[in-house]
């Protein structure tokens, strides 16, 4: 699907179609069904190479390293703040929705 998220990042590496257009969905299978086995090579060799260099390992990595360099490091090394636990009990008992969101070294 072009809808896809993957299909935008794949790009040249894949057989895009609107799944709601039932003559194009055809036309893309019968691409696929179609292409000789050394496009269908080329097709798969570049996703394979894109899909190899952006894991979500890279992602994650580069995520991570993009947010540490947009704190300051006074922000990063700030000493956790206990809540007040009777506090957070007490709103968490009487709110009729919840959310916790909860980190691991000043990381969400």
């Amino acid at each position: 699907s072009e809808f896809a998220g993957a299909a935008q990042a794949l790009g040249a590496g894949c057989v895009r179609v609107n799944p709601y257009d039932t003559r194009e969905l055809a036309r893309g299978f019968h691409l696929a069904l179609s292409m000789s086995a050394e496009q269908r090579g080329v097709l798969h060799a570049y996703a394979d190479q894109y899909v190899s260099k952006f894991t979500s390992q890279a992602w994650a990595q580069a995520f991570v390293s993009q947010l540490a360099d947009s704190q300051p490091a006074s922000a990063l090394s700030a000493p956790a703040v206990p809540l007040p636990l009777g506090e957070v009990a007490s709103a968490y008992r009487s709110a009729s929705r919840r959310l916790l969101v909860l980190g691991v070294g000043g990381m969400l």
